[in-house]
């Protein structure tokens, strides 16, 4: 969408003339509106200005470019009561961005307007897909929108347009800007903070409480030093500022209330009516707290019930599964490196005779043991798992054969230097065997029970051979 385009050029603080001129020349229909917009009352030029270039000689760069930004944004806006609104909401910061930074005594007030324009382009980017549910937000108070975004499902328009900010390659201030202006504290950085307040004044006019919302806009504008007769004025100049814009762009609002008609008496019914709804809204934003707890915390029950299926429960190292998936990945990656990869069969001597003699508790204990072992003589890196009843598995990634015999001996050494004390206080000394199989690149993806059984090929050559020692399988 070409709108979309010229807002993206538009919006960056340092556009030159024939960037802007470049963006805007593909659409006659665009400058037409664009020129009205600054020949109408709300500039008062003495002059007709009949080209962009002119309106930048006349105007100054910063203010065409708001121009162009606020043009491309009615343009987005359906032509409807939502979309009159919506463009209201977008105007209306930009308008009290700019009045903020101007009593701040900013250098470049106007750039402010760009910020606040874009402080609910999140918002309008899901009007374009979803006008319904973005007109219903839009019309909701403006403390409440993030909140009944959550309720509903959707990811919060400050989000969703600071991550349209960083896809279109703005300056990080302003996705920082448009991200925090609804948090509960002022945030950090100048433009952000201005937003910020913006977003609070723009709320006093936007339903809810307006003695409630005005004493928060004060209590805001302070942090930014400034006082409450500057809220004042600035929520007593916003709703003609932003009739005379509305209209600049061909665009009618109906009139806007000002701070003394909300406050009278005859809007009390409004009032309480509003403050039902942010009742209701409170007890609706418990209910999505409630459920985003409850939500978390199914998500680490699963993850528990994710690790327990893939965890043998007597060692605590992986089970079969686990182990068949780590070597299907783990070749893979191998491949991918261009490296090697060996696979160790560990097998408990003669455990039918340690059961026997020793009971299952006592074999239970030994097997305890040798997993420690396993875990003390490999890597982070490597897998260490139990794929049958005395028979443990050991993967290790980028490690050829020779590598693997200094583990595999390793491992073998320790366990039968290990006195295994059992429950009764009687002590268990054990072997193991030991076979391994080397995969290398290229072609080892897919290996897996092809290493599997050379692995255990070796294995029985180690048993066959008189036990507790290591056997490698030949070479391919």
């Amino acid at each position: 969408m070409l709108s979309t385009q010229i807002l993206q050029v538009a919006i960056r603080p340092d556009v030159t003339v024939d960037e802007l001129v470049l963006a805007c020349q593909n659409d006659p229909a665009f400058v037409a509106r664009l020129l009205a917009h600054i020949n109408s009352g709300y500039y008062a030029s003495q002059a007709t200005i009949t080209s962009l270039q002119q309106g930048v000689t006349v105007l100054g760069v910063r203010r065409v470019r708001n121009l162009a930004l606020a043009t491309a944004v009615a343009d987005l806006t359906p032509n409807s009561p939502d979309g009159d609104n919506m463009l209201a909401l977008c105007l209306r910061r930009g308008i009290a961005a700019r009045l903020i930074a101007q009593r701040l005594g900013k250098p470049s007030p106007e750039d402010y307007f760009s910020i606040g324009m874009l402080a609910e382009v999140g918002l309008l980017a899901r009007m374009l897909d979803d006008a319904t549910n973005a007109g219903q937000l839009a019309r909701a108070p403006a403390a409440m929108r993030v909140m009944l975004e959550r309720a509903r499902g959707f990811e919060g328009h400050p989000t969703l347009g600071g991550n349209l900010a960083k896809a279109w390659g703005l300056d990080p201030d302003f996705s920082v800007a448009i991200q925090s202006h609804h948090d509960r504290t002022p945030p950090p950085g100048e433009r952000a903070r201005v937003l910020w307040l913006a977003e609070r004044i723009a709320g006093v006019i936007e339903g809810g409480d307006p003695s409630t919302n005005r004493t928060e806009a004060m209590e805001a504008a302070m942090t930014l030093a400034l006082k409450p007769e500057d809220v004042d004025g600035i929520l007593k100049a916003l709703p003609e500022l932003l009739l005379q814009k509305t209209a600049a762009l061909n665009r009618r609002l109906p009139p806007q209330l000002d701070m003394e008609l909300l406050m009278r008496d005859a809007n009390v019914a409004l009032i309480e009516i509003n403050r039902s709804y942010a009742d209701l809204v409170l007890q609706l934003q418990g209910v999505i707290q409630d459920r985003e707890r409850l939500a978390e915390e199914l998500r680490q029950a699963n993850d528990q019930l994710a690790v327990v299926a893939m965890t043998d429960p007597l060692t605590g190292l992986q089970n079969r599964r686990a182990f068949q998936d780590s070597l299907i990945r783990d070749l893979a990656q191998t491949e991918r490196q261009s490296s090697a990869l060996t696979l160790i069969l560990v097998d408990a001597d003669h455990f039918k005779k340690v059961n026997d003699t020793y009971g299952h508790r006592g074999g239970d204990t030994v097997l305890r043991v040798l997993a420690d072992v396993l875990r003390e003589s490999t890597r982070s890196s490597d897998v260490a798992a139990r794929v049958g009843g005395e028979e443990f598995a050991l993967i290790l990634p980028q490690t050829d054969a020779g590598n693997a015999l200094v583990v595999a001996e390793r491992v073998r050494t320790r366990f039968a230097a290990r006195k295994i004390i059992l429950e009764d206080g009687r002590i268990v000394k054990a072997t193991v065997s030991l076979g391994m199989a080397t995969a290398k690149s290229p072609n080892c993806r897919g290996l897996d029970k092809a290493l599997y059984e050379k692995a255990d090929q070796a294995l029985y050559a180690a048993k066959a051979s008189g036990r507790n020692r290591v056997q490698a399988a030949p070479n391919p």
